[in-house]
């Protein structure tokens, strides 16, 4: 096959991943906390005749990354919605161990454990947060008070690279092996409100169309290049 027909081939499986991350980024446009996901291409080299590396080559995925900016708040009123003004995450105590998220969604568990939206604890410094009554009041410097007075103070962290974070879905980042988060600086939380996704609309739709097109500048070269070997073929068959 030519050479150009897999240049042209691998550029169109690069714009099928990267429509998958925006469709993924669109779906999740009204998800709270969410981050949107950038898919970076770069160049794989084509080795040359003499066994060195030269430019012209296909098409990859550098690296699909996180972009971690801080969405827009909105206030709900909900005493168990709570927002992270600054760089920082919750820490959540899931099945697979410590989770961290900016969707701050909560609620209580039967047993007055806060909790997120499905049903895994929120840790403060001295772990799970148990609310006694059904009032439940958050300062800006993360202390949880409840009926019965103070029940702890959310854990929130940092961490020096948050790219290194691996996105599992429902709001939730998993740590690098071996990667601990430190305490976050300066923040506040934000009672009664929540973290709307950072994905913008006018981006996303203008980014779809860059996309189609792309795509079908990728197809139509691909048809040319087909329509070239048929006759060269016929034109060889002749002779």
């Amino acid at each position: 096959m030519n050479a150009a027909i897999y240049k042209a081939v691998s550029g169109s499986v690069a714009q099928m991943r990267r429509l998958e991350v925006a469709m993924q980024n669109l779906a999740n446009m009204n998800t709270s906390g969410f981050k949107g996901q950038r898919v970076a291409f770069s160049e794989m080299l084509a080795g040359s005749e003499q066994g060195e590396d030269r430019a012209g080559g296909l098409v990859a995925i550098a690296e699909q990354r996180t972009d971690f900016t801080q969405g827009e708040m909105q206030q709900t009123g909900n005493q168990f919605d709570l927002a992270i003004d600054g760089e920082g995450f919750f820490v959540i105590d899931s099945p697979r161990g410590p989770r961290y998220t900016r969707q701050g969604t909560f609620t209580l568990s039967s047993d007055g454990t806060l909790v997120n939206s499905f049903g895994e604890p929120v840790l403060g410094d001295g772990g799970p947060i148990h609310i006694a009554g059904k009032k439940m009041e958050v300062t800006p410097e993360g202390i949880v008070r409840s009926d019965e007075g103070e029940a702890g103070r959310l854990q929130i962290v940092r961490f020096v690279d948050p790219l290194t974070l691996t996105q599992e879905g429902r709001g939730l980042y998993r740590a690098p092996d071996g990667v601990q988060p430190q305490p976050a600086g300066e923040v506040r939380v934000l009672q009664g409100s929540i973290e709307q996704s950072n994905v913008n609309a006018v981006d996303a739709m203008v980014g779809l169309i860059a996309i189609h097109r792309q795509f079908e500048a990728y197809g139509k070269a691909l048809q040319l290049m087909d329509q070239a070997t048929g006759r060269m073929i016929a034109e060889g068959a002749r002779l």
